[in-house]
């Protein structure tokens, strides 16, 4: 009799002996046949090998710290407990909140100006919006910074409270003309501010008034996002355009990539065109944002290195914004 091979099907299934009196062709066809059932049984004895393992094997828990906005509550502890209190799910399950919400510490910002070419007819509304937003911001224990950007970024140095200082920055803002191919390096000016920011402890907001374009750049928006992530940075944006430039509806074709990065980090975007009416509203908002900005910290279960993973917060009883998740 012809007998399959030991060592290909043997050891996961009972040997099975052909009938010696069968015609050859019979027997190769009987030979195969056997051959696939005991390949199709290696392959299923394997597959549940491996899912038993993997759902026996632990998965590692990481400590993530977000950002949370509970508009109306305190500057200090915001609730006596969070059990029962705030709700953090994600991957089909609820995460374990370990702390918070708590505040950050004293607020710690930066103001970017985008000043390249295009901006000539709506910089001095950036300008004007940026001073109401140090004269609200400003307090004996914040520090803040102002940048601009065009094919160039410039700086005013370190976080500081000499708001006269800052205030002569701003003023100072001029259109940058463009003498290198037309770049705008929107992307580049947010992670200058982002390493100034990295430097401090406590309620950190980045606050970036732009066109919403971005040409010639070394860091892309998904970068910056972990970034700010990582230094638990909300990222406030403000679209300023000069329509007469692009038309009315071309404003909302460049800020795309600024739309991720604020529900990234626990930001908010918002649009003012050219209009001195909604950028005074907008100021009061980025207070308000700022005021309501909290941390939570939360154990997660690590997965894929760089991928990023959506999470839904709520708190019994109020109504929250909070950054839509995390990178691994």
């Amino acid at each position: 009799m012809n007998i399959v091979n030991r060592n290909s099907v043997a050891d996961k299934a009972d040997l099975v002996a052909v009938p010696s009196d069968l015609p050859v062709s019979l027997q190769s066809s009987s030979l195969l046949s056997l051959l696939s059932v005991g390949l199709l049984f290696l392959a299923l004895h394997e597959a549940k090998a491996r899912s038993v393992n993997h759902s026996d094997t632990p998965q590692r828990e990481a400590k993530v710290t977000l950002i949370v906005h509970i508009p109306g509550s305190p500057s200090a502890e915001v609730l006596p407990s969070t059990n029962g209190n705030i709700e953090v799910s994600g991957r089909g399950q609820m995460l374990r909140v370990l702390s918070g919400p708590i505040l950050g510490g004293p607020k710690r910002f930066v103001i970017v100006l985008d000043a390249n070419m295009h901006q000539r007819q709506v910089l001095a509304l950036e300008k004007k919006t940026a001073e109401l937003v140090l004269l609200r911001l400003a307090n004996e224990k914040a520090q803040g910074a102002i940048l601009s950007y065009g094919p160039q970024v410039h700086a005013s140095g370190a976080l500081t409270n000499d708001w006269k200082a800052l205030a002569g920055f701003t003023q100072s803002v001029e259109v940058d003309p463009d003498h290198s191919g037309d770049s705008i390096l929107t992307f580049d000016a947010v992670k200058h501010a982002l390493e100034i920011l990295d430097r401090e402890s406590g309620t950190k907001a980045l606050v970036l008034f732009a066109e919403g374009n971005d040409r010639g750049s070394s860091e892309g928006w998904k970068s910056l996002a972990r970034l700010a992530e990582s230094n638990n940075v909300a990222c406030y944006v403000v679209l300023f355009a000069n329509h007469t430039f692009y038309g009315a509806k071309a404003i909302r074709h460049y800020g795309w990539d600024l739309l991720e990065l604020t529900a990234k980090t626990g930001g908010k975007f918002w649009e003012v065109g050219q209009s001195d009416q909604k950028a005074g509203r907008v100021v009061m908002e980025i207070e308000s944002e700022i005021d309501s900005q909290k941390l939570i910290e939360v154990m997660t279960n690590s997965g894929t290195p760089g991928r990023f993973h959506s999470l839904r917060i709520t708190v019994s009883g109020k109504r929250v914004s909070a950054q839509t998740g995390y990178f691994e």
